[in-house]
């Protein structure tokens, strides 16, 4: 199941997975995803080792950025992650 984080001002959209193990042990896929003119520029990366995944129509900058705010965020992420996502407020 795909879990939204959070929301960047220039509309980048930050999502993650659920936990997945494998012979390597814990993983979590985070999706970054920004709208464009022709689409989306996007990267994916995995934790914890912050491997790149899939990037589309971002600059070398813009990668290392998003990749210092998932650094950053990362055991806010994993703690969301192990908790099944983020809780929304009751809805009335």
């Amino acid at each position: 199941m795909k879990h939204v984080y959070v929301e960047f001002a220039d509309g980048t959209l930050v999502t993650f997975n659920d936990i997945r193990r494998d012979n390597n042990g814990e993983h979590i896929d985070v999706y970054f995803e920004r709208p464009t003119d022709d689409g989306f520029a996007f990267l994916q990366i995995s934790l914890p080792d912050l491997d790149t995944v899939a990037t589309e129509g971002l600059t070398k900058e813009e990668i290392l950025d998003l990749k210092d705010f998932a650094t950053d965020n990362e055991a806010l992420i994993w703690e969301m992650a192990r908790e099944g996502g983020p809780k929304l407020a009751d809805a009335v």
